[in-house]
Parts: structure tokens; sequence; C-alpha cells
């Protein structure tokens, strides 16, 4: 609806591309994908897509350890230990495969989307016995995209029920752009009623 047109499309898992597949009948048979991101790079995509480039990089990567709801990990429901670790669950890694194809492709605009916990767990950003747990999985993304990339980034938090889906379904979205200005929060069709005040702020002073 905004005018853009899908070059390549990737998920590891077969049924999702296949539904993807069956709702997307514009985009040709051999730019939706069913592999693994970790091992996909960008010359994959130059090689597939033509001319090489993308304008707009999309992505949401496995939400399971970051969601609040259930088991986040295998290791939670049979390991002994009586706290989750973060760090410990492979899943919450792989948005850094995400975020070194965007370095390698340069796209214009990326836009990243999760649970809201992506934004309130805590990462280390130094290893050792001095760690500091002060960013979380999302601003750390951010933040690398703008030290290495030299994108300007905001991180929103949206509920699809003020955008007329029928259920509150709150998701964290982390914009990033190497334009002159920022894509601005859209606006709401609907009240939303569990809209915080600390809804739409700049990732990094």
């Amino acid at each position: 609806r905004a005018g853009f047109r899908v070059a390549l499309s990737l998920d590891k898992d077969f049924s999702a591309r296949k539904t993807y597949w069956l709702n997307h009948p514009e985009v040709p048979d051999e730019r939706i994908l069913c592999g693994d991101i970790t091992e996909f790079d960008a010359d994959r995509v130059k090689q597939l897509v033509p001319g090489g480039s993308v304008d707009v990089v999309i992505g949401s990567p496995p939400c399971q350890g970051f969601s609040s709801v259930g088991f986040r990990g295998k290791k939670t429901k049979t390991s002994r230990e009586r706290y989750y670790h973060p760090a410990g669950e492979e899943r919450n890694s792989l948005f850094e495969h995400m975020i070194q194809l965007v370095l390698d492709l340069e796209p214009s605009l990326v836009l990243l989307e999760n649970v809201p916990g992506m934004n309130t767990l805590k990462r280390s950003s130094s290893g050792g016995r001095g760690a500091k747990w002060d960013r979380s999985f999302l601003e750390c993304a951010a933040q690398q995209l703008e030290e290495e990339g030299g994108y300007r980034t905001r991180i929103l938090r949206l509920n699809a029920a003020a955008f007329g889906v029928p259920q509150d379904r709150v998701r964290t979205f982390l914009v990033a752009s190497r334009l002159s200005s920022l894509p601005a929060r859209p606006p709401e069709d609907y009240q939303d009623l569990l809209r915080q005040d600390s809804t739409s702020t700049p990732c990094l002073p």
C-alpha cells in the first residue's frame, strides 16, 4: 500500500514460507526463500535481486526468547536452573545477522519488529566480570546501526488495536534511516488504552 515492491523474502520455517508464497503471488518464486539467516549474506541478496541493491530491509527475529508468555526456550523448560538467562538463549542473538546484512547492503531504511521484551531485557555491553547490563537487546541493535552504519534510529511501541486489528497486540519497532529525516510515528486510527508516555523516544542521547 505504501508503494514498495518486495524484492526478496527469507524465512527458516517452510510453512511460513508457503503461506507467504500463497499471499504474495507478485513475488517471483525463486525470491521467496526458505533458509537460515546465519547462512545468508549480502552477496546472495545481490545475486538474486535485480540491480543488486535494496531500499528497505524489514525483519522480525525470533521472539520466544524475549517473550513474557510461556517458556522462553527449551533450556528454561527442562533445566533445573531457577532463573532465565537471556544471553544463554541462542535465538536472542540472531538479530545480529540481520544487522550485519543491513550494514553490508546499506539500505536507506530499516525496520525491525519484535515483542516488547526485546526492549526491556538487558544485554551486557562488555564482557568479563565487570560487564554492564545497561542496554536492551533492541538498543544494542540501534547502537550498532548508529555507530557502524551512520543511521539515525527511533524505537516505537505500537498496539495493533490502534490501527484496526481487533486485539491488543503490542510490539516494539526499531526504525533506522540514512535519509535526512526519520519516519514519524504513524497516526493511530483508534484509541490505544495501553499506550505509555514513553512510546516514541530516540534510542540514544
